[in-house]
């Protein structure tokens, strides 16, 4: 392999990693990419949702480092402009709003798409109510009434708030058509995050779309109310999303092979963060670091190295150091991870963060081990995650000297952050952006 291949980050949002290992879900290009690379199989994201995980991802730093994960400041490490800087041409393409342009994540991007552009016509009609009416007039909230049952009745989306996958590709298709090489490419698919869509051919299959989209309002407003088999039907609709967005990949792999040369090339996979279905009586992806929502898939392919699974703990904080160590770029910016194949074997702890350092929670794993706190250490768990993987029993009461020295690591990693973090606040963005957060399910 050349000292410049082409390098592309796949990441999927809210892929669990139990699901791409699970053979009962059909992920043939997932598991190509982690049978013929490097499976890492003790992967962490680096907090819980997209706005903690990814800033880690992108910059090889710690989430509440550089004024927070609130937007990428333009003094944080970022991995388009090291990419730049070495001499590449650079893309991404997404539709997570909370990694639009106006959250800072286009800078140093020759290429970059964040589905802003793309409207339905009901979307824009959407959006225009959005930006015109005050949203305490009786007239927004009785269009909104009106909105949400109107998906009810007639099993229709109105509007999705991100681009499927099938469409996100055609970006990229096009961009890859112009491009020269050497060439960084990001690729988010979205499909995995609800709202979920029955999909031909996938887990999901012959499920109505009123009722998918009955069951995800009951899972965001009234999770308490979901029965069994609601569960479990939110659970083929989630494993359907994945198999179609295996299927997307598949389609970029076999374009690329039109434009790339893969024994030149770059892959790696992974995701944000996962989902939770009541496995600890939350649903979704919130303020929780259990194995759920914490552990991801993380797997490399590179024509230089051998197919393996490697099971030292690694973090999303170390996608860009991998990324830039596999590509022999030399970066002039301080990172906190570490390229995964030089993570050592033991003796590693992996942080992930929610929250804010004054008031939020953190997760640290090492060995067999995992702690969750809060920042104040008042509600402190301690799980042996390799007897007990369903984090079912917190054993901190008999193990007061594992507690203890996982205490001091967590003091030391909050005082670390806060040392180099000056505050930062959230940006004022579009009521465009705003309107597909809230049907994404993040604001009210």
């Amino acid at each position: 392999m050349t000292c410049r291949p082409n390098v592309l980050l796949l990441t999927v949002d809210s892929l669990r990693y139990d699901t791409v290992t699970d053979d009962t879900v059909s992920t043939p290009n997932f598991d190509s990419i982690r049978d013929n690379g490097v499976d890492f199989s003790r992967a962490y994201a680096s907090g819980p949702y997209t706005r903690a995980s990814v800033p880690a991802m992108v910059s090889g730093t710690h989430p509440w480092m550089y004024g927070g994960y609130a937007r990428l400041t333009a003094d944080r490490p970022y991995m388009a402009e090291a990419f730049s800087q070495a001499g590449y041409t650079t893309a991404a393409f997404h539709s997570n709003p909370y990694l639009s342009a106006e959250f800072g994540y286009d800078r140093a991007f020759d290429r970059f798409f964040d589905g802003q552009a793309e409207n339905s016509l009901l979307g824009q009609i959407r959006r225009y109510v959005t930006r015109t009416l005050p949203k305490d007039s009786v007239l927004y909230r009785s269009l909104r009434w009106a909105y949400k049952r109107g998906e009810e009745t007639t099993g229709m989306s109105i509007g999705m708030p991100y681009i499927s996958g099938e469409r996100l590709n055609e970006q990229v298709f096009d961009w890859l058509a112009e491009n020269t090489d050497p060439a960084f490419c990001w690729v988010h698919y979205m499909d995995v995050h609800h709202p979920y869509v029955p999909h031909e051919d996938t887990a999901s299959a012959g499920i109505e779309k009123q009722r998918a989209i009955r069951l995800r309002q009951k899972m965001i407003e009234s999770p308490e109310t979901l029965s069994e088999e609601g569960i479990s039907t939110l659970k083929e609709l989630y494993r359907g999303e994945i198999e179609y967005t295996d299927i997307c990949i598949g389609e970029l792999l076999d374009e690329l092979e039109r434009y790339w040369d893969m024994d030149d090339t770059v892959i790696l996979l992974a995701a944000d963060h996962g989902e939770a279905f009541g496995e600890h009586e939350e649903f979704g992806h919130s303020d929780i670091l259990y194995d759920e929502v914490t552990r991801v898939p993380f797997a490399i392919h590179t024509p230089e190295r051998d197919s393996n699974c490697i099971s030292s703990p690694v973090s999303g904080v170390d996608i860009l150091p991998t990324l830039l160590d596999e590509a022999s770029i030399d970066y002039d910016r301080t990172l906190n991870g570490i390229s995964a194949f030089q993570v050592p074997k033991e003796d590693r702890i992996v942080f992930a963060v929610a929250g804010q350092p004054d008031g939020g929670n953190v997760m640290a794993v090492e060995g067999g081990w995992k702690l969750t706190t809060d920042t104040e250490m008042e509600d402190v768990s301690l799980f042996d995650i390799e007897g007990d993987p369903q984090e079912s029993k917190d054993v901190s009461e008999r193990n007061e000297g594992v507690v203890g020295q996982f205490l001091d690591e967590v003091v030391g990693h909050i005082t670390f952050v806060e040392e180099s973090t000056d505050s930062v606040s959230r940006p004022e963005v579009s009521s465009d952006v705003e309107n597909r957060l809230q049907e994404l399910g993040y604001q009210e």
